[in-house]
């Protein structure tokens, strides 16, 4: 019976009218009608609510094992989100085709921001990725340094136009949609505790005497009432606890990548260990990534922050400052580590390593993300209808047919109630975090180190592409459907973004002047040019040079230097 209420009130039927500006008979949109529902279930009984501490109950596992809205087939087949969650799409005309409209409409304007977000990098990112191409084919051919010096100041106008691009469609994306009114009304979170309750006049409102916390609520009385807690406190937590610990944590790393650098640059002419080194470097920042995220979800249980916005952001903050060391690190000590001999080595190094990062690391994220959810869900299904973890894992090694298996665990596939309790078993959706890093990381890559191996740019366009139609398959398809949520902003990104571009101003010149050739392909002597040491690429052979003339034009061009 509930299974068929669920399909009235939903109404999962082909005949539905979906056209917007139509209610079907419902006052609110879909990404309304689950904020008002979400908030009824989580808010105080004294407030209006039902007062289900879903979250709490959820971490402890009592009663409630998630909470998620059902997908609507129906709706995603009427408004086309079906075709744009379709690997199909990459060879249509128009690979980035979306309607913006639906999406926030079905997922909510957190995440219909994120896909509009996405969209707009792939777009900004295509010149680049021209440029990229055409330096690295024009630096294969000759000329190298001079290539990859025009191209380090492609990436750094990039990256420069890209913050002033999105800020001002971010802006746009707010007035249009109202989110500031949206987040002003945002829940508390299940585990905020309150130090004292504090009346609150509606005259001190209207005065303007009083500014009004997201904390501000109205009892069943009408009297108004803000639950305070110190912000004092909270700020102590966070720079006295929080943040320390997160900096040892860092440097534990860091001591790791040096040690692994150390050993690349004990062995430059081995190959084999300038690969074998990166790929360490790639797992030892995977590790420590998994440490540092439990870690930070207790350091901000100290904090006591008010709404889930609050929590998102701080753990962003905590997060970037150690992923940046973690990515970025071992890029920087490239770049600075002494050596002897040649700095074209350097650049040979840095190349290898963001052949790594851009190309194959990628590759290995996108299945990851693409085929990790599908089979989490399949091993969560067979396990629950055989009834244990070993007999779920002998049947996905088996490929037992989907069906048998269901139909073994007393679940007939025809059934309604089967379809929904398959959809309790998807993975649930922990939001759009961890999508944002991975293109922030990469936008990194390309406008601090860019320069050092052009064509990433072109290989990052294609990476976004594919990543936009991964991300749409695995919202509406392989995840639990998240719950609606309000946004302004892409929150923090943005400032970490404008952070990235400052320090690619100073990379890009560094990469430049200090350890490419081309002061030398425009003869500009350097001011230390007694102490100066020839890049290995300018004592090889040129065309139809001896030995013997090759040492007369060291010799003529030291003589030069020293006058």
């Amino acid at each position: 019976d509930s299974v068929n209420l669920y399909h009235k009130a939903y109404g999962l039927s082909e005949e539905q009218d979906y056209t917007p500006g139509k209610s079907n008979g419902y006052y609110f949109d879909p990404q309304h009608k689950m904020r008002v529902l979400i908030r009824l279930l989580r808010e105080q009984w004294r407030f209006g609510g039902c007062g289900i501490q879903i979250n709490e109950l959820r971490k402890k596992k009592v009663l409630v094992r998630n909470l998620f809205p059902l997908h609507n087939h129906t709706y995603l087949k009427v408004k086309g989100l079906h075709d744009w969650a379709s690997l199909r799409a990459m060879a249509s005309i128009n690979p980035l085709r979306m309607n913006k409209e639906n999406i926030m409409c079905y997922f909510g304007e957190e995440v219909g921001l994120y896909f509009i977000w996405i969209k707009e990098f792939c777009l900004v990112l295509i010149p680049l990725g021209i440029a990229g191409l055409v330096c690295g084919v024009g630096g294969s051919i000759d000329h190298r340094a001079i290539f990859n010096g025009a191209f380090a100041f492609c990436c750094v106008s990039w990256a420069c136009y890209w913050n002033v691009h999105w800020g001002r469609i971010e802006t746009e994306f707010a007035l249009e949609n109202c989110q500031e009114e949206q987040l002003d009304q945002e829940p508390l979170r299940d585990e905020f505790e309150c130090k004292d309750v504090v009346p609150v006049e509606y005259k001190d409102i209207y005065d303007l005497t009083f500014n009004v916390p997201l904390s501000l609520q109205v009892q069943s009385d009408g009297s108004m009432v803000d639950l305070y807690y110190p912000n004092i406190r909270r700020q102590l937590v966070r720079f006295l606890i929080g943040y320390p610990v997160v900096l040892i944590l860092t440097a534990a790393m860091i001591a790791a990548l040096i040690a692994i650098t150390w050993w690349r640059f004990e062995h430059t002419d081995s190959s084999v260990i300038s690969y074998v080194s990166s790929i360490l470097t790639v797992m030892t920042s995977v590790i420590f990534g998994v440490l540092f995220e439990k870690i930070v979800e207790f350091l901000n249980s100290l904090e006591n922050n008010r709404t889930d916005t609050e929590e998102d952001h701080e753990r962003i903050k905590k997060s970037f400052l150690f992923y940046f060391f973690s990515n970025y690190f071992a890029l920087f000590i490239l770049a600075l580590y002494p050596l002897e001999g040649a700095q074209y080595e350097r650049l040979k190094q840095l190349q290898s390593q963001m052949i790594i990062i851009c190309i194959v690391k990628p590759m290995v994220q996108n299945l990851q993300e693409l085929m990790m959810p599908y089979f989490k869900s399949q091993l969560r299904t067979r396990t629950d209808a055989k009834g244990s973890m070993v007999g779920g894992i002998m049947s996905f090694l088996k490929c037992e047919s989907y069906a048998d298996v269901l139909r073994e665990g007393a679940y007939d596939p025809e059934e309604p109630g089967t379809a929904l309790w398959l959809e309790a078993q998807m993975e649930p959706c922990t939001g759009t975090s961890s999508d944002y890093l991975e293109i922030t990381l990469q936008f990194g890559y390309m406008a601090m180190f860019g320069a050092t191996f052009p064509f990433a740019a072109p290989a990052a366009v294609l990476y976004n592409f594919l990543e936009l139609r991964i991300d749409a398959m695995k919202f509406t398809y392989h995840i639990q459907r998240p719950i609606a949520a309000p946004a302004a902003s892409i929150g923090p990104w943005s400032r970490i973004f404008v952070m990235l571009t400052m320090c690619a101003v100073v990379t890009n010149s560094y990469l430049v002047i200090m350890l490419s050739p081309i002061l030398e392909k425009f003869n500009v002597p350097e001011p230390d040019s007694r102490e100066r040491q020839y890049p290995v690429s300018y004592t090889h052979l040129r065309a139809h040079e001896t030995p013997e003339h090759l040492v007369c034009r060291l010799l003529l061009e030291k003589k030069k230097h020293l006058h």
